[in-house]
């Protein structure tokens, strides 16, 4: 049933429909005085004689199987869900409501094809729309693996020969040749005539990594769909309806593909396993990396999750012997890492954006004829406008957060809610002249990169740039090409591209990432960087990095020089167990939010009282702001609740179900169970 209900709806089967419903099936059934669309997640016992009748099976061709219906559930009731919701997000967008084009579509077949005598039976001419049909075909033939590439290889493959679940860390250095070991591991589940899936954090990776797979398997028939909210509506159905029938032999996709209904799977494939994007931050909160490690348990197939920077988690299970870990401790044709050098800036001062050793490192290369990227992770202009008369700044009327000034816009901008404006002329509170753009963002070190190096052919990887569909395919296209000198951009440049001509790298403002207060910030700052410093000298000549930063003494900092993983982890997990935060304890944030901000501080305490009276083995910390106490309007106070054991956590999640019921009207309550930021 797709409603916002805890609880999944019952109703009995009439014998003209019997044939025709089957677990997956979509169908039309009554809820109070409306009919709305449901899907059918399973049978129940024949009981209650006042069950309503399910009214029509809007398509028969189930859109999931069993296993999978009972994936979906597990997932929710985890997450603390409503199932109906979870099942809205794990499908094609609109197919769970009347109004969508496919929804539509399918609607009008079946009525057309109705019979008064028995079960109307859905045929179509459905086309697939192919979002990479236009992609041309790069011929990727195998390479001759390196010791540690085949001792990984056949660890995985001794698994899958076995068949059954077993998850593995895939734990390679920048360079080191993990995607050769997913293809060689696909091929091997192919092979056994099973299914793989493969999951990316980010939509910019999916052509890339489309390209490399259709290079390697051009002569096979093998069938490959793709998954991503990138793709329009009808594109996404086509794909999932080609997958649901078992015509897909490998599904590649972002965080929602993990859904994928795939009846026969045998592998999946987590990449840059690391990455918070595979954790969803609003409405069904589940991280797509562990839903990955449920799915192949429930399918009993391989697991591999990949990365040069592991997440804590992640690792600390592989040392535990939860994962199994496989090692690439070595760049693939013998490369050396790049050297990473800190660029003091307390030796720079009154300079530019780029420090004089950065802005000549980055003149030889360009002299070189090689490329460069740089990492500067805050879009636009300029964080803000200030009056330099009063002091003043905007700020968003709906959240407590100033406004993003973008000089090629022309309009100041939030990034939480999309409020935009024009600049004003003069200040509003003193009427002053004197507005002028502060800090830096990716346009203004495009500007001065323009200005210090005109000849230079330079882009930029942000949200802004990247709006329109086919740019990441476009961009990544052109620097391959080498018709791209530099590329500018937020974190997007640092996910897993590979560009064997960059052999340059430059980080700006390192410190704000650092001094964010949040017990995983080194540990995000660690992974960034070593994840773009991997960009570079990843072809035939040598990279450099360098990292412009106030904290030079910084300890998260001078292991990224060294390439430090197993020295950083082991200190940060110390300090990890002294405080039980994961992977030593659990964590579930409770948000509450409403109009009325003594309304929800008021609720925020009652429920945080509550919390304390039943269960001594969970900590309740707080109620406090949130560090966006205002965000689209709605203020916001936030309760942690922290437990070194997960049943006791799992009994107060439990318990929310009842005490949500008594929040006052107007209070809304969000639960983020395994949260990955507290913003």
């Amino acid at each position: 049933m797709i409603a916002p209900l805890d609880k999944i709806l019952h109703y009995t089967v009439p014998d003209t429909l019997a044939s025709a419903v089957q677990v997956g099936s979509r169908v039309r059934v009554p809820l109070g005085r409306r009919q709305v669309v449901g899907y059918v997640m399973g049978w129940g016992q024949p009981g209650d004689s006042l069950l309503k009748d399910v009214q029509a099976v809007i398509a028969p061709e189930p859109l999931f199987d069993a296993c999978q219906a009972g994936f979906y559930l597990r997932a929710a009731r985890y997450y603390d869900y409503p199932p109906g919701e979870a099942v809205r997000t794990a499908l094609p967008a609109g197919l769970s409501g009347p109004e969508s084009k496919p929804a539509v579509l399918l609607d009008k077949i079946y009525r057309a094809t109705a019979r008064d005598d028995q079960p109307p039976a859905v045929e179509t001419i459905e086309r697939y729309r192919d979002p990479f049909a236009a992609m041309p075909i790069q011929e990727h033939p195998p390479v001759v693996l390196n010791p540690a590439q085949q001792s990984a290889v056949e660890r995985i493959e001794r698994s899958l020969q076995e068949e059954h679940y077993q998850a593995f860390l895939l734990h390679g250095v920048t360079g080191s040749g993990k995607t050769e070991v997913y293809l060689n591991a696909i091929a091997k589940t192919l092979a056994r005539q099973r299914q793989a899936l493969v999951l990316v954090p980010e939509i910019a990776l999916t052509p890339q990594l489309v390209g490399r797979f259709r290079g390697r398997f051009r002569d096979q028939e093998i069938k490959l769909a793709v998954l991503h909210s990138g793709l329009s509506e009808g594109e996404r159905y086509d794909a999932w309806r080609q997958v649901a029938r078992g015509d897909v032999d490998v599904v590649i996709g972002a965080r929602s593909a993990v859904f994928a209904p795939l009846s026969k799977l045998g592998l999946i494939i987590v990449d840059e396993e690391h990455d918070s994007s595979y954790k969803q931050s609003e409405g069904f909160r589940y991280n797509g990396r562990d839903l990955a490690q449920l799915r192949g348990h429930l399918a009993q197939a391989v697991v591999v999750l990949g990365s040069a920077t592991p997440s804590l988690t992640t690792y600390q299970r592989a040392l535990t012997g939860a994962l199994v870990k496989l090692d690439l401790p070595e760049r693939t044709a013998a490369r050396p890492l790049p050297t990473v050098e800190l660029v003091d800036l307390t030796q720079h001062q009154g300079e530019t954006l780029l420090s004089d050793p950065l802005r000549d490192a980055l003149g030889e290369a360009l002299a070189a004829g090689e490329q460069a990227l740089l990492l500067l992770n805050r879009r636009g202009y300029a964080p803000f406008l200030l009056c330099h008369e009063c002091g003043a700044t905007l700020h968003c009327p709906n959240c407590d957060i100033t406004l993003t000034y973008s000089r090629v816009q022309r309009s100041l901008r939030c990034h939480y809610c999309d409020y935009h404006q024009a600049p004003p002329d003069h200040c509003q509170r003193c009427s002053g002249s004197s507005l002028a753009p502060e800090g830096m963002g990716t346009e203004r070190l495009e500007e001065e990169i323009l200005t210090d190096f005109p000849k230079a052919r330079v882009a930029r990887m942000d949200r802004d740039t990247m709006r329109r569909k086919g740019a990441h395919h476009q961009l990544v296209a052109a620097m391959a090409a080498g018709t791209i000198d530099v590329l500018i951009g937020t974190q997007m440049i640092a996910k897993g591209h590979d560009f064997p001509a960059v052999t340059l790298v430059g980080v700006l403002n390192t410190d704000t990432a650092l001094n964010l207060p949040d017990f995983r910030s080194a540990e995000r700052v660690f992974a960034l960087l070593s994840q773009v410093a991997g960009r570079a000298g990843r072809g035939e000549r040598p990279g450099r990095v360098l990292i412009q930063t106030y904290a030079t003494d910084n300890d998260a900092l001078h292991c990224v020089t060294r390439h430090d993983y197993q020295n950083f982890a082991e200190r940060e997990l110390s300090q990890r167990q002294a405080l039980a935060y994961p992977p030593y304890g659990y964590l579930v944030n409770l948000v509450l939010s409403g109009n009325d901000q003594g309304r929800v501080a008021d609720a925020a305490e009652q429920l945080a009282a509550a919390l304390l009276r039943d269960d001594r083995e969970v900590e309740v910390l707080g109620p406090a702001p949130c560090l966006l106490a205002r965000l689209r309007n709605k203020h916001r106070r936030q309760i942690l609740l922290k437990a070194r054991q997960r049943d006791p956590l799992r009994r107060q999640v439990v318990r929310l179900q009842r005490l949500r019921a008594l929040l006052p009207a107007g209070v809304q309550l969000t639960v983020d169970v395994d949260p990955v930021d507290m913003f």
